[in-house]
C-alpha cells in the first residue's frame, strides 16, 4: 500500500478513506473523458497523483488537439516545476522544494474573473504568483498529451473539475487536509465531475459530479489497479 492514510475533513465532519488508486504505465496508459469539458472564465481542477520519476515531462490534464490546446505538465527542471499552457503560450508554476516523488501530491488551480490562474501544491500556494490565461480551456484526458506524448505514470486520485467558481487557499488547505485527503464535493460542492478513481477493477470510472461524465482507463493492460 502507497502511503495509506485516513482522515477527517472538520468542516463536514464526513470519515475520508483511501482505497483504490489506477496504475498508468508512463508509456501509453491513460485516462479519457467520455466528453469534452470547456470551461468557463472562472473554474477550479484538482487531483491527487504519485509519481516515482520526473525524469522526462509527464502531462496531467490535456485538450483533444494542438490547436489553442491546454497543457498542465509536471517538468523535469531540476526544481520540478509544473508548467500550464494553453494556446497563448505556457507559464511555469513553481513551488518551494519543488514537486516532489514517490509521495501523494495533492494538485488545484483555478482562474478567477478575470483570467489569471493561480495554483496550490499540498495546501501551498506557487511562489510564481498569478499568470494571466484568456484562452479557451478545454479538457479531454488525463495522462498524455493529445498525440500520446508526455505520458504520466503511475497514480491518480480524486478528479474534480468546478465551473464558474475560483478556488482559493482555504480551499486548497481543506482538500489537502495535512495530507490525508477529503471528499472534493464537501468542501467545494457541486463538483461539475467528480473521479474518486477508486472502483478496484475494470476501466470506467464513475463519475459522481453533476455532468455525469464517466471516464475510461484506455491501453491498460496486466494489472492496472493498486492501493492508494
Amino acid at each position: 500500500m502507497i502511503g495509506a492514510r485516513i482522515g477527517i475533513y472538520s468542516g463536514k465532519g464526513a470519515a475520508f478513506a483511501w482505497s483504490n488508486t489506477p496504475i498508468l504505465d508512463r508509456v501509453n496508459d491513460y485516462i479519457r473523458f467520455n466528453q469534452v469539458i470547456t470551461m468557463p472564465t472562472q473554474f477550479t481542477t484538482q487531483c491527487w497523483f504519485y509519481t516515482d520519476s520526473l525524469s522526462t515531462t509527464q502531462v496531467l490534464f490535456a485538450g483533444n488537439t494542438g490547436t489553442g490546446y491546454v497543457i498542465l505538465a509536471v517538468k523535469p527542471a531540476s526544481a520540478h516545476d509544473i508548467s500550464f499552457a494553453d494556446s497563448g503560450g505556457a507559464s511555469t508554476f513553481t513551488f518551494s522544494g519543488g514537486v516532489p516523488i514517490n509521495q501523494w501530491n495533492h494538485l488545484i488551480w483555478s482562474r478567477n474573473a478575470s483570467n489569471q490562474v493561480e495554483m496550490w501544491l499540498n495546501g501551498v500556494a506557487s511562489s510564481s504568483g498569478l499568470s494571466t490565461k484568456n484562452n479557451t480551456i478545454a479538457y479531454a484526458r488525463f495522462g498524455q498529451y493529445f498525440n500520446g506524448a508526455f505520458p504520466f505514470g503511475k497514480n491518480v486520485n480524486e478528479i474534480a473539475m468546478w465551473h464558474n467558481y475560483t478556488g482559493n487557499g482555504t480551499d486548497a488547505a481543506a482538500l489537502y487536509n495535512s495530507g490525508a485527503g477529503a471528499f472534493a464535493s464537501d468542501v467545494i460542492p457541486s463538483p461539475l465531475l467528480y473521479l474518486r478513481c477508486n472502483e478496484g477493477s475494470g476501466t470506467v470510472l464513475a463519475d459522481l459530479g453533476s455532468g455525469a461524465t464517466n471516464a475510461d482507463l484506455v491501453n491498460v493492460t496486466g494489472t492496472y489497479w493498486g492501493t492508494h
